[in-house]
């Protein structure tokens, strides 16, 4: 005998055992839903995080170049070169007064490179001031070339300089120019600058500039050092912020070096012949609102961090130098 609704009841279990209620169909959106929120939030967080440690990275770095740049020629500031701390008593001296020692070692009657009117070979623009945005250094570069004997340097007569080893291409003779820094050379022991006036690369004549009446000698095997300048400075433009450097011995003009670099600060110490270097550089991205409230260590004498500035990340990197061979008062 057949029961009723016994099978409408079995079709019904079977049916409920296949297919999910709307209940459970809500509760499982729901818990996808919190699961993809979480899993977006963690990312955008890591996206976040990942970009703002890449621009610092990059910030960084631009900072670290800038510095690598400037420790050579820094490092060889004055070599050869002349100062007189006769005049500098005070800080305000060295910032105000222009050294003569230095100045007559690159002046001559015909003229004379245009370093002969820096006031220093390490000076910190803008004038009267030991702090700023912009430095200019003389310094001088070893050439891997000795003179083979000793010479005694009395006047400006012309003399010859005998070189070794042999070199075809140690500077340019065949044109020489008393106004182009790349025409001068020095030696430790000599302690001053001479114009190479002709001759050869292995055998050049030189001479020293006439208003320099100092007496002097070379030491046998003695190493012929390039007399160079540098000017180095923050430039902008419309394409953005670069530290640039000016070959002052080739004059080749400021050129471009690094890009993303928004402030240079120079402090130097004439007695102590410590230089200090700060650079705040940026990222890549500039934001739409102000990302940097707050930067520690950029010294308060310096140009003031700008609105426009804190819209990118930036990093400060610093350095110092003694300069060994400046005069120390």
């Amino acid at each position: 005998m057949r029961l009723p609704g016994r099978g409408n009841a079995g079709q019904g279990h079977s049916s409920r055992e296949n297919g999910f209620t709307l209940v459970e169909i809500l509760i499982s959106v729901v818990i996808v839903g919190i699961i993809g929120g979480a899993a977006a939030s963690l990312l955008y967080t890591y996206i976040g995080s990942f970009e703002q440690t890449s621009d610092y990275v990059t910030a960084r770095q631009r900072a670290e170049g800038v510095l690598a740049i400037l420790e050579r020629p820094i490092l060889h500031a004055s070599l050869g070169i002349p100062e007189s701390p006769d005049n500098v008593v005070t800080f305000a001296d060295y910032a105000t007064k222009a050294d003569s020692v230095y100045q007559k070692a690159f002046t001559d009657s015909t003229g004379g490179p245009v370093v002969k009117d820096w006031r220093h070979p390490v000076f910190i623009s803008p004038d009267n001031a030991l702090e700023g945005p912009e430095i200019r250094i003389v310094y001088a570069m070893p050439s891997g070339v000795v003179q083979t004997e000793q010479l005694s340097v009395s006047d400006s007569s012309v003399f010859s300089l005998d070189l070794s080893p042999d070199v075809d291409t140690l500077f340019e003779t065949a044109a020489p120019s008393i106004i182009r820094l790349d025409s001068w050379i020095t030696f430790p022991t000599l302690g001053y600058p001479l114009y190479v006036s002709g001759g050869t690369p292995a055998v050049p004549k030189v001479r020293r500039p006439s208003t320099n009446t100092t007496a002097g000698f070379i030491a046998a095997y003695d190493e012929l050092l390039y007399v160079r300048a540098l000017r180095a400075c923050v430039v902008t433009d419309s394409g953005g912020s670069y530290f640039a450097t000016e070959d002052v011995t080739s004059e080749s003009g400021t050129q471009k070096r690094i890009e993303g670099i928004r402030k240079l600060h120079f402090s130097f110490d004439p007695f102590t012949g410590v230089l200090v270097v700060f650079v705040l550089a940026q990222g890549n991205k500039r934001y739409a609102s102000e990302v940097v409230q707050s930067l520690d260590g950029w010294p308060s004498s310096a140009d003031a961090i700008s609105s426009d500035d804190r819209h990118y990340r930036l990093a400060i990197a610093s350095a110092a130098w003694r300069l060994r061979n400046t005069a120390k008062p």
